[in-house]
């Protein structure tokens, strides 16, 4: 789940503090991809600009929907659940059994159901020093637009438990749909809350998100 500890609001983002690595992380056994062809994951290392020393990570997985579908109905089921087998604590079999499997709210099922692609932003991490600046965000923002995929791309994600923090719990959740709210998650299903998402064929902070360019 996305790290939940940086929830305070700033009234700007940090745009030029921090840089963003993303590169592709592969299969330790060569022959695993061939199980989820279809399913890629990405890694972004997050670094201050000015001392580039590592202040946090970013873990991403990018689901290649419409090659999926055009397999079969269950391709991406399949490719999923293999994928969880292979890579222990893995969460693919919960984000397409979210995409398939609950109901949206009207106007969210077409994007939904025409999506392409989709980014599954799984773990956001910062340093204690990096956190209630905003860096999570801008983070994230980079990383969607550095990360290659089609223009009809969704991405997800879930905030995060809020059993160890130090404030009430449904405050908490609170704080942290407004914190994702910034860059344009929401909430799009009527069944299940937990999970925000994001079009990327919308403009976050004047930037669209990514650009197909």
């Amino acid at each position: 789940m996305v790290d939940e500890r940086e929830a305070s609001l700033p009234g700007e983002l940090p745009l030029d503090d921090i840089v963003i690595e993303l590169h592709r992380v592969d299969c330790e056994d060569d022959s695993c991809s061939a199980y989820h062809p279809n399913i890629k994951t990405s890694s972004a290392v997050i670094r201050h600009i000015r001392d580039q020393l590592r202040v946090g990570h970013i873990h991403l997985h990018t689901l290649d929907k419409g090659a999926m579908q055009i397999i079969g109905p269950s391709q991406m089921m399949q490719e999923s659940q293999a994928y969880d087998e292979i890579h222990l604590g893995a969460q693919m079999n919960k984000v397409e059994n979210f995409l398939e499997n609950e109901s949206f709210l009207e106007g969210r099922d077409v994007q939904v159901a025409t999506a392409q692609t989709i980014v599954f932003v799984e773990e956001v991490w910062l340093c204690r020093e990096s956190r209630g600046k905003g860096t999570s965000l801008v983070a994230v923002q980079n990383a969607l637009r550095l990360l290659p995929c089609s223009s009809k791309a969704l991405a997800l994600l879930q905030p995060g438990s809020t059993d160890s923090s130090p404030f009430d719990p449904f405050e908490a959740e609170e704080k942290l749909i407004r914190h994702w709210a910034k860059l344009g998650f929401e909430v799009w299903s009527d069944s299940d809350p937990a999970w925000l998402c994001l079009s990327l064929e919308v403009k976050v902070h004047g930037l669209k998100v990514p650009d197909d360019g």
